[in-house]
């Protein structure tokens, strides 16, 4: 039995369950585990940054980075910088998504192929995804890494970059197509 624990906020909160023998420990709403020698992040940080030029205007980055564990890491319309730390990561993209980059530390830079998954929701963008097989045919080889197309809206592209990732290293079990996301 799983159950669903929010906050007097109506917010979700994380729950771990840490087993040793048959003594189980439940966390509730913990981000961080702190050791005599060692800090433990159970959640990701974010981090937003806004520029100014005058050829581009202002431009306003939110950085995402994940933990040492498996992390569900979803965008927003904003532009975005993800690195999801050690473990197998999901990265979430939906309607309107921005241009995103996701740099992973699972490797000294890149998406780790062996282990993170991209999730994007069928028919994103008024594309003709349904299938992990299709967001894979939207995948090209760039200098920066694999670049997906996931079509336009409100007439901006939106795209994923792989950063150090090649395209010829992804497979369909990198992607994953879903009909609703969770977020």
């Amino acid at each position: 039995m799983s159950a669903v624990i929010v906050d007097s906020n109506h917010e979700v909160l994380d729950v771990y369950t840490v087993t040793k023998g048959s003594d189980v420990d439940t966390l509730i709403g913990i981000e961080q585990i702190e050791f005599q020698d060692e800090v433990v992040e159970l959640t990701s940080l974010e981090e937003t940054s806004v520029s100014f030029s005058v050829d581009t205007g202002l431009t306003e980055i939110t950085t995402v980075t994940g933990t040492g564990f498996a992390d569900e890491i979803s965008s927003s319309s904003a532009n975005e910088i993800f690195s999801g730390g050690a473990g197998a990561d999901t990265y979430s993209f939906g309607f309107g998504t921005g241009i995103e980059q996701i740099t992973g530390t699972d490797q000294v830079k890149g998406f780790s192929t062996t282990e993170d998954v991209i999730e994007v929701k069928t028919s994103v963008n008024g594309t003709s995804i349904s299938a992990a097989a299709d967001i894979l045919s939207r995948v090209t080889s760039t200098s920066d890494g694999a670049l997906i197309n996931l079509g336009t809206n409100n007439g901006v592209d939106n795209t994923i970059l792989l950063a150090g990732v090649s395209a010829d290293d992804l497979t369909v079990d990198n992607f994953s197509a879903v009909e609703i996301l969770l977020m």
